[in-house]
């Protein structure tokens, strides 16, 4: 298979599985009047008690902060999230008691269809899919980085008076 080939199949594999988690995502959010991208938020905030921080939820989310800024909006105006207001800084945000009974619900429902997803594929391809997924995030990171290093460089050697 030539690299073309190969990048296309790749492409299209990662791109179909995207589109079905973001299909699953929706259609619980929606019934809730809430958005798909707002569920992987309400999960992250339902394992921190302690409350988390808009940069915290970025990183462990994997948003952006314009995203989770809209989010945490979102869950605000409907009553799921509230912000601690002893800080105006570095804010940190909880769920409301609303919020974790929703919470509740979607994990049930999301253990419903994991579960069936999990019982027709053996629990060591799992593994050995989470255990390739992060090599390749990785990996690809990396890759993404030494191209912006490299392109960064170019740039730098353009823009360089000639002496």
């Amino acid at each position: 298979m030539e690299q073309t080939e190969k990048m296309i199949r790749f492409f299209n594999t990662l791109g179909a599985l995207g589109k079905q988690i973001n299909k699953f995502k929706s259609i619980y959010m929606e019934a809730q009047g809430l958005k798909g991208s707002d569920l992987s938020l309400l999960l992250a905030l339902d394992t921190h008690p302690q409350g988390l921080r808009p940069e915290e939820l970025c990183s462990l989310i994997h948003a952006d902060k314009a995203l989770i800024s809209r989010s945490l909006k979102n869950l605000k105006t409907n009553g799921l999230v509230i912000k601690d207001p002893s800080t105006v800084y570095k804010a940190r945000y909880y769920l409301t008691d609303q919020g974790k009974k929703l919470t509740e619900y979607l994990e049930i429902e999301a253990a419903k269809i994991f579960e069936a997803t999990h019982t027709a594929i053996e629990q060591p391809q799992w593994e050995a899919f989470y255990d390739f997924c992060t090599s390749l995030t990785t990996q690809l990171e990396k890759e993404i980085e030494q191209k912006k290093a490299q392109d960064a460089k170019k740039k730098e050697e353009k823009e360089k008076p000639i002496e």
